[in-house]
């Protein structure tokens, strides 16, 4: 079986940073955020703190690199991958140029043995400038995904409270519980 070139997102995709981000938010602002309320991951609509303010706990959860929990199957999808397309894996993210090694650090963690090419995003480009050859993406974000299905990609997006879909939601994109059903859909043969 063949699986076709597959991409993946890093934060909120493989990587579990939002429960790290909200300790970081709740040692340093007291806050505690109502998963009820979160509908971006910026949660400047919803806090009482400034962009700048918000930045400085996203970076500071990007420190932690061995308290960010690699989500279930993220692993085994990515292993699984690597060997029916003998090609490193692709992950594409959107992180600050001064976590770069930080980035490296809970990648090499995640992949172990398993080549991967990580691109980090860092000047704002869309996703889609990296995605040249690429069929699939596993995202989190709404907005990515949609880009992405409008570009003709197919898109397993993550279920998350901050990414309900429209009702007119491009039928190229897969909303899914867990990685698991990625690694179910590539195994079935799709």
């Amino acid at each position: 079986m063949k699986i076709p070139d597959i991409a993946f997102d890093l934060d909120g995709t493989l990587i579990d940073l939002i429960s790290v981000f909200d300790q970081v938010l709740f040692e340093v602002h007291g806050i505690k955020i109502d998963e009820s309320r979160r509908t971006r991951f910026d949660l400047s609509y919803c806090v009482d703190l400034t962009k700048n303010e918000i930045w400085s706990v996203i970076k500071r959860a990007m420190d932690r690199v061995n308290d960010i929990q690699i989500y279930l199957y993220a692993k085994n999808l990515i292993d699984y991958v690597y060997a029916f397309t003998e090609k490193p894996i692709k992950i594409i993210t959107n992180r600050p140029i001064d976590k770069v090694a930080q980035t490296y650090d809970i990648v090499d963690r995640m992949c172990k043995r398993t080549p991967y090419e990580l691109i980090i995003n860092h000047r704002g480009f869309s996703k889609l400038t990296y995605m040249d050859g690429i069929e699939f993406m596993v995202e989190d974000r709404r907005k990515n995904a949609i880009e992405f299905a409008e570009a003709g990609k197919t898109v397993f997006l993550l279920s998350r409270s901050y990414n309900s879909l429209p009702k007119n939601t491009p039928r190229s994109i897969i909303v899914i519980e867990s990685l698991k059903q990625v690694l179910d859909y590539f195994k079935s043969g799709y």
